[in-house]
């Protein structure tokens, strides 16, 4: 996995990003152009245009994130509408593709820790890049995303984790913050509350669910088009999620997932028969599991699966680390560690 480390001003920090992942940007857009061309029946040319309805909310509440994105677009050579439309490419979608994923949080009397698989198509691993940005007066950020994508999964140097979760529900609203977006938002944020109160500023234009952790606990976001609602931890301080609506949602039309019910629950019964200590090492142990196989936590792209698992992440928020594994986590192909302002293999 390339890794990029961008400092300087947003237009410094998308430079940075475009040039060193030039390659992996290029084959992101051919990825998603014949990905929209499939699932939407959508033309890359059409999809850029679409994008554009993004573009005024985005220029009004979060220039910086404008000025960084035509940064990565001069980088790499290419046009700002293509980075656009990359970034507001689950808008784009209209619940017609979903990344899958299967996350937890668990707070005990040690630590904060939040983890997920990561599951979407095993062509586009070879472009995921491991960024970590550098801005004056805000968090140092540490993230795993698609090339040309300015927010993912990640953590960040005041002790922040998200993990996401990807919803199919149908429309989007070009007047709220995409998804991608805000993830990015929330990796900027240095406590939960701050985390919640930017998201609902300008709610999102889109579905899915965000797992957002720091030393304090943990809060689960689930967010459409139209709507916000938080889940809390239980008795034993968990969140488990995967990719449908724990919550009712008024006025939306879900998509369903159909093995995220049979995930979410498995996931809790692991957690619930755990025995070994809890770190972010025993967490991310239970995300190798496969059960209902290949439809599993631990993903296989084969069968009537069409995603794999393509990295696992488990972060402990109390000490700003986490651990990763690429590819399934049963077999990773690479193991690194995250911290605040290095990233150091094991």
């Amino acid at each position: 996995m390339l890794e990029v480390h961008c400092t300087g001003s947003p237009f410094e920090i998308g430079l940075e990003h475009g040039a060193k992942a030039t390659a992996q940007i290029r084959s992101t857009i051919a990825f998603y152009a014949d990905l929209f061309r499939k699932k939407c029946s959508l033309s890359w040319q059409a999809a850029c245009l679409e994008a554009k309805k993004f573009a005024p909310h985005i220029h009004r509440h979060y220039p910086h994130l404008e000025t960084e994105m035509r940064g990565i677009a001069e980088g790499a050579g290419v046009t700002y509408e293509e980075i656009l439309a990359l970034n507001v490419r689950s808008e784009l979608f209209f619940g017609a593709a979903v990344d899958g994923c299967t996350s937890l949080s668990w707070k005990t009397d040690k630590a904060s820790f939040v983890a997920q698989n990561w599951d979407w198509m095993v062509e586009q691993k070879e472009n995921l890049v491991c960024l970590q940005i550098e801005q004056t007066g805000k968090p140092v950020i540490q993230m795993l995303t698609e090339a040309g994508m300015i927010g993912k999964i990640g953590l960040n140097s005041a002790g922040l984790g998200l993990c996401v979760n990807a919803i199919r529900c149908a429309g989007s609203d070009p007047y709220r913050t995409p998804i991608h977006i805000m993830w990015r938002i929330v990796l900027e944020c240095t406590s939960i509350a701050s985390a919640v109160r930017a998201i609902q500023a300008h709610g999102c234009a889109g579905a899915c669910h965000m797992l957002i952790a720091d030393p304090s606990g943990s809060i689960g976001v689930e967010v459409t088009h139209r709507t916000i609602s938080s889940l809390e931890p239980d008795a034993k301080g968990r969140i488990f999620h995967s990719n449908h609506m724990l919550r009712k949602h008024p006025g939306t039309e879900m998509l369903w997932v159909d093995d995220s019910l049979t995930r979410v629950g498995r996931i809790r019964q692991l957690a619930d028969q755990q025995q070994r200590e809890i770190t972010k090492e025993s967490i991310q142990a239970l995300l190798c599991d496969e059960e209902n196989y290949p439809c599993s936590i631990n993903r296989a792209q084969e069968g009537e699966s069409d995603a794999a698992s393509v990295f696992s992440i488990s972060m402990n928020l109390t000490t700003a680390e986490a651990r990763v594994l690429v590819g399934r986590p049963s077999s990773p192909e690479k193991v690194f560690t995250l911290r605040p302002r290095a990233i150091n293999k094991l």
